[in-house]
């Protein structure tokens, strides 16, 4: 079975199981764990959990992605370099137009899938707002996770440059990204893995396992080695001038 065949047939079991009425009791009655799971940490650990839930942490969140991404190139050939930074960059706008045509426009202006967070249904909750005025800790609109969905990307991405033993860090950072909303009640499991890794797995999956990859890469790549020669001229002007 080819990569895009596992993957659609993935996606559809789970969205199956999550539709049809006695395997979605299921799926509700984990959603309702997870949040009574987690959600204390709020109150334990309050100030750390207004931290990583505040758009301060989401940048820092993208620059640890840009750095271990770094890392990861320079340990590698210089030769594969420019090929790996072309699909990285590939991923970021596959990412980017992912979340706003798809999560942002055709789930909830096509599908309808208005959600509301479980902070705003479940009860008792320990909202992170009722802490601090102002943190934010519910949506009327939930379904998907945004921030869950770059998570998957960049996992995949990883995992696709390397193996599965060797992105373990990532898996973990990823997990660090996701659980913050989880634990505040923003996002159900099920908005993570119903909606955020379908998504991201789906379309990762066209994008990098399909012809798509050899359309789109190479003049991603071909602009980099563009600007690389550039620079080596303006650097070789400047050395000469000095």
């Amino acid at each position: 079975m080819s990569t895009l065949k596992t993957a659609i047939l993935t996606v559809v079991i789970l969205i199956t199981s999550w539709n049809i009425p006695v395997t979605r009791a299921l799926w509700d009655s984990l959603d309702a764990q997870v949040f009574y799971i987690l959600n204390p940490l709020t109150a334990q650990f309050p100030t750390l959990i207004k931290f990583v839930n505040s758009s301060l942490f989401d940048w820092i969140s993208d620059v640890v992605i840009l750095v271990m991404m770094l890392l990861y190139f320079f340990r590698k050939e210089k030769k594969a370099t420019t090929t790996k930074v072309a699909e990285f960059l590939y991923m970021v706008i596959i990412a980017a137009a992912t979340i706003a045509l798809i999560n942002k426009r055709l789930i909830p202006d096509f599908f309808g899938a208005k959600r509301v967070s479980p902070s705003l249904e479940l009860s008792p909750a320990i909202r992170l707002s009722a802490l601090f005025p102002g943190a934010k800790d519910s949506s009327h609109s939930c379904f998907p996770g945004d921030h869950a969905t770059t998570a998957f990307f960049f996992l995949l991405t990883y995992c696709h440059f390397t193996s599965i033993r060797r992105s373990i860090p990532v898996f973990l950072y990823a997990a660090c990204m996701i659980l913050p909303r989880l634990i505040v009640g923003a996002h159900w499991f099920t908005d993570v893995l119903m909606g955020s890794f379908c998504i991201a797995y789906l379309v990762f999956t066209i994008a990098f396992r399909t012809r798509l990859h050899a359309y789109c890469v190479p003049p991603i790549q071909k602009a980099i080695e563009r600007i690389q020669a550039l620079y080596a001229k303006f650097t070789r002007v400047i050395q000469k001038n000095h």
